[in-house]
């Protein structure tokens, strides 16, 4: 798979605060720059993290922090499905360039990517409208074109993608970027879209999370610059 552009920002819910810190510090390298509480919840605690270096977050860059602008896509899209506890919006070039086409994303290839398959097979909505998704109206709308896919895309603007955990949210949008890419060079090369044959899909199995998110992951943090692997691997 190519290199994901376009990582805007990412949200999640945790149970475990102390389980949050330890993933996010120990295993991705960052740094936990700020505390507060979840102003919907106060009971709930606000985490915020930032590279090693602490930007942004060094001593008093955060005061008057607002609530980022597209706060609506996480928000909206965790509340209407209680299996989505982490949220990824992310504006991947070739997707936007593959919607603008007019290039429909399916199930051109199997075996080369099994779960981009599967998630391409079951059809990936789109929401239409360009906007910077900024109040509840227009989270709604998003969420309500997303349906029950666990990705869509927003035409001219990028892509939300929703599931169990922070990495199944970042490989489904990786899968996605690696069936907008090939869809186009197929289309550049002269060549016709195809969906695989429907014999195949019997043979296309779910080989578990042990693969598909864990064995995944780790690859996808190899392919990092080698400074940015080394964080990710602490």
């Amino acid at each position: 798979m190519e290199k994901l552009d376009g990582i805007h920002h990412i949200s999640s819910i945790t149970a475990d605060a102390t389980k949050n810190l330890l993933f996010y510090e120990g295993v991705m390298g960052l740094r936990l720059v700020k505390k507060t509480v979840n102003q919907d919840n106060p009971s709930v605690y606000h985490l915020f993290y930032a590279d090693e270096d602490g930007s942004p977050g060094a001593d008093g860059e955060l005061d008057g922090y607002r609530v980022p602008n597209e706060l609506p896509i996480h928000v909206e899209t965790m509340l209407a499905d209680p299996r989505h506890r982490a949220v990824a919006h992310l504006h991947p070039p070739a997707v936007v360039a593959a919607d603008l086409a007019g290039i429909t994303i399916r199930p051109i290839y199997g075996a080369y990517d099994i779960p981009g398959a599967w998630l391409a097979r079951g059809g990936v909505p789109v929401y239409e409208r360009a906007a910077l998704i900024r109040n509840t109206r227009l989270g709604k709308e998003m969420v309500a074109a997303m349906g029950s896919a666990p990705v869509v895309i927003c035409r001219g603007h990028g892509i939300t993608s929703a599931a169990a955990t922070v990495q199944q949210a970042v490989l489904q949008a990786i899968s996605l970027d690696a069936l907008a890419r090939m869809s186009l060079q197929i289309r550049a090369a002269g060549g016709t879209l195809r969906d695989i044959d429907d014999a195949d899909w019997q043979e296309l199995p779910d080989l578990g999370s042990g693969f598909t998110t864990d064995a995944a992951w780790r690859s996808e943090v190899a392919r990092l610059p080698a400074d940015d692997a080394e964080r990710a691997a602490r």
